[in-house]
């Protein structure tokens, strides 16, 4: 706020505007001491230096002055817009204040859009529809219109058949993938330089899910995976497999039990029932065993981790589950599909003495192409998320994606587009019949590298005994 002393020989009110700019250069006739003496008023705020900055605006340009990267001023510039808002809506002047009103929205307006160049400016394609202020490319997900993964399937279609393509994530510039060998390399090849998912959560405020493994970075991320991954070998899968197995005899003989008080014929909700199946599993098998190896491990860490699993493998694994009957049991060729199936089981079973073994579960082919397939169609996470912890310099290419920059890797999208998986709609086990049949790093359910999803061979081996002791009953 500017003096407003008649014998102030400074002739506004007002602290923006063309007039406050003219007046600016009878700032040397009228003297600093005069005009800015904090001893004659209290409500001084702007000093010298300001004025000087002011004075800069014609020369330097709105584009300058509004960007976010080189300087603070803008924002400067909109705190003495609204100060002067208030001031003349005290004073009763309309005019004035509707003027102030417009300079205030204009400089907002040039403020939030001084960004929405930056992937044009350093040469990367971008998302043809316009970002939109505050919102940017994503204003269907912060306004509740669509989820996650649709909001990706419907940018990955813009892309078009470009192999990546920048867009702004409110009015934050990100990074769209879809190019199967630079997916190649940020997850596996230049991990290094993609180390992080890019979600921080402080420790202060969720200490337990800033713990928890999928949202820890570098060496603390490194040092908790190293502990975590012997609970999830293929000996600790095996030891795990009879109390497994006793899960899912339980869920069976609940599933048989209704099928008889209804005379043969039930409609049950499967996912309240898997849900109740992954729970036992989790309790039975995951803490039971990890319980030796945390051993002198600090509590917090544990309950981080139990927590983790709990939340992660519950939805997963029941998911999963729930699709694989939903898949066999809704159209002809599902329900063709699971009558192949319950005679490789009972082919199976046959050959173990009547029983469902390790050994026996591994041997089910068909069965581990229905969890494939259906994991295509309906993947547990919908996108992968990297941030760049370095500059990184595209594969063949001149750009360079600049430090802390988000990358998203529609997986979803990618595995539902007929470019890498013909007819991609219909649901058909038998696309996995070859590894060749299909390029690895368009099919990404767990992600890769060494942030693979920990729990990846625990999510399908919990689907294998419910996927065929299920069989054994119409779905």
């Amino acid at each position: 706020m500017i003096h407003r002393d008649a014998g102030t020989p400074f002739p506004l009110r007002v602290c923006i505007g063309p007039r406050t700019i003219r007046a600016v250069s009878r700032f040397k006739r009228v003297g600093a001491e005069r005009i800015f003496s904090p001893k004659e008023s209290p409500r001084v705020c702007i000093g010298p230096r300001t004025i000087r900055a002011v004075s800069r605006f014609k020369r330097v340009g709105a584009e300058r002055i509004f960007s976010p990267k080189e300087s603070p001023r803008s924002v400067l510039f909109i705190g003495f817009a609204m100060a002067g808002i208030m001031e003349m809506m005290q004073w009763g002047d309309w005019r004035v204040t509707v003027a102030l009103v417009v300079v205030a929205l204009v400089t907002l307006y040039f403020y939030l859009t001084s960004n929405m160049n930056y992937w044009s400016k350093r040469g990367f394609p971008q998302i043809p529809a316009s970002p939109i202020p505050i919102f940017g490319n994503t204003f269907k997900i912060l306004t509740g219109q669509a989820n996650f993964t649709e909001m990706f399937d419907q940018l990955y279609k813009k892309a078009g058949d470009q192999p990546f393509v920048g867009f702004f994530q409110g009015s934050q510039p990100v990074l769209l993938v879809k190019d199967p060998e630079l997916i190649k390399r940020i997850l596996i090849k230049d991990f290094h330089a993609f180390m992080d998912r890019g979600f921080k959560i402080e420790e202060d405020v969720d200490p337990f899910n800033a713990k928890g493994l999928s949202n820890l970075n570098g060496q603390r991320w490194k040092n908790m995976r190293a502990r975590l991954s012997p609970t999830f070998t293929s000996g600790r899968m095996k030891a795990m497999f009879p109390l497994m197995y006793s899960c899912s005899d339980v869920l069976l003989n609940c599933i048989e039990n209704e099928v008889k008080k209804n005379s043969g014929e039930v409609v049950m909700e499967m996912k309240d029932c898997l849900s109740c199946f992954s729970t036992d599993v989790i309790a039975t098998c995951a803490f039971g065993i990890q319980y030796v190896s945390w051993a002198n491990v600090d509590l917090d860490d544990l309950a981080a981790q139990a927590m983790l699993f709990f939340a992660a493998g519950l939805e997963t694994t029941s998911s999963l589950s729930s699709f694989v009957l939903f898949e066999l049991s809704k159209s002809e060729e599902g329900k063709e599909i699971q009558r192949n199936l319950q005679e490789e089981v009972d082919s199976v079973m046959q050959e173990d003495g009547g029983k469902i073994t390790y050994a026996g579960l591994k041997r089910m082919q068909l069965l581990e192409r229905v969890v494939n397939e259906t994991l295509r169609i309906h993947p547990p996470a919908g996108v992968l998320s990297r941030i760049a912890v370095e500059n990184y310099k595209i594969p063949e290419t001149d750009l360079t994606l600049e430090k802390n920059t988000m990358v998203f890797i529609p997986t979803q999208a990618m595995q539902n587009d007929e470019k890498f998986f013909p007819e991609p709609k219909k649901f058909n086990p038998d696309r996995f019949l070859n590894k060749e049949n299909y390029n690895h790093f368009a099919y990404l359910p767990f992600g890769d590298g060494p942030r693979l999803c920990i729990g990846k061979g625990k999510i399908r081996f919990d689907a294998g005994p419910t996927g065929s002791g299920c069989t054994s009953l119409q779905v």
